[in-house]
């Protein structure tokens, strides 16, 4: 009997141990169940909340976008309405020249204005190889025409308000030192002509400035250029210590170049477009928040210049970027092996301290041929093996590279 009772009651103290440890290990695991549901449901809410922000910004954007598209079309309009205006206004001036030209139009061979003031509303005055003094001077074109034919006109600290007027200036030289020019809805040509702004600063708000051929200078000079246009086509801007704010205006340079030594151009909004052209950027500085830059098949050097573009836009469409000093080049699939090669080739010749310390040089084969053919196509792999060694045979600068480089040859590539 008393084995029996020690059985019973060894067999219940074990009853009671097994329900107490899987009663134990069942609430643990609904415990640990229970956390993993919570850390579940705050993750979910983590989720939630991450996509209602995104999508506020989402919002957000839209909304921006959507203002911004509002008010390029606003833009536009005020573009389209302005140029109905102009379409008006020389409409005007043709019928007020059928009453006005006899009495108001002059031939002059030199015009000396020192601290005078010439007013020329709705007249026109013709200066064929003649010369135009303004020293400290104002001249005011409201509506008024000036020819000046092979002339030359100087500014130095004088002042020229072109309000609505028009200036003809082919092959004539412009000297704008210290002096101001304001073209406020007023026009501008220089075919083949030349603007020196040393020091000397020109607002263009809604006029425009046609320089084809020409060239602009602009030394320690700046131009402002809001909603303003200047064509510049097979002309040149130089810009060394000068500025060029262009905020909403646009500036036309096909075939033509931008010299940006040490000077600094400001395009909020704004518009260049360079097609065939060429932008030199020595030192210079551009910056491009929200505006554009339009340079089809055009070429940019930066050689120590700095580019910002906060939300601007550059378009290269079949352009060429060269980055002088950065050893950075943008990937072009039409550049050969070999002007890769002898690119890497040349900088590994420069002298010590010039030269990088790490260079990497990317092919696209035999990786394409790989994807094309196959591993297996032995004659597409030993055409590859041997465009690669061509590439590197008979360098010219190869024996000015070896004395820090591991120079590759034919035996070891």
């Amino acid at each position: 009997m008393p084995d029996k009772f020690s059985n019973n009651l060894a067999l219940s103290t074990f009853h009671l141990a097994l329900s107490v440890t899987f009663r134990l290990a069942l609430s643990t695991f609904c415990l640990a169940l229970s956390t993993f549901h919570l850390a579940l449901s705050t993750f979910h809410l983590a989720l939630s909340t991450f996509r209602l922000v995104l999508s506020t910004f989402h919002l957000v954007l839209s909304t921006f976008r959507l203002a911004l598209s509002t008010f390029h079309l606003a833009l536009s309009t005020f573009r389209l309405a302005l140029s109905t205006f102009r379409l008006a206004l020389s409409t005007f001036r043709l019928a007020l020249s059928t009453f006005h030209l006899a009495p108001s139009t002059f031939c002059l061979a030199h015009v000396y204005n020192p601290f005078g003031i010439v007013y020329i509303p709705f007249g026109a005055i013709y200066i064929p190889f003649g010369t135009v003094y303004i020293p400290f001077g104002t001249v005011y074109i409201p509506f008024g025409i000036v020819y000046i034919l092979f002339g030359a006109v100087y500014i130095p600290f004088g002042t020229v308000y072109i309000l609505f007027g028009t200036v003809y200036n082919p092959f004539v030289i412009v000297y704008i030192p210290f002096g101001t020019v304001y073209i406020p809805f007023g026009t501008v040509y220089i075919p083949f002509g030349t603007v020196y702004i040393p020091f000397g600063t020109v607002y263009i708000p809604f006029g425009t400035v046609d320089i084809p051929f020409g060239a602009i200078y602009i030394p320690f000079g700046t131009i402002y250029i809001p909603f303003g246009t200047v064509y510049i086509p097979f002309g040149a801007v130089y810009i060394p210590f000068g500025a060029v704010y262009i905020p909403f205006g646009a500036v036309y340079i096909p075939f033509g170049a931008v010299y940006i030594q040490f000077g600094t151009v400001y395009i909020p909004f704004g518009t260049v477009y360079i097609p065939f052209g060429a932008i030199y950027i020595p030192f210079g500085t551009v910056y491009i928040p929200l505006g554009t830059v339009y340079i089809p098949f055009g070429i940019v050097y930066i050689s120590f210049g700095i580019v910002y573009i906060s939300f601007g836009i550059v378009y290269i469409s079949f352009g060429i970027v060269c980055s002088i000093h950065s050893f950075c080049l943008v990937y072009c699939s039409s550049v050969t092996y070999h002007a890769r090669t002898q690119e890497v080739l040349s900088w590994m010749a420069l002298p010590r301290g010039e030269r990088p310390d790490f260079i990497t040089l990317y092919f696209d084969e035999p990786d394409l041929a790989g994807h094309k053919y196959g591993p297996k196509d032995e004659e597409q792999v030993s055409r590859n093996d041997t465009d690669m060694v061509e590439i590197f045979k008979n360098n010219p600068n190869q024996s000015t590279y070896t004395d820090s480089f591991y120079a590759p040859t034919t035996n070891n590539i």
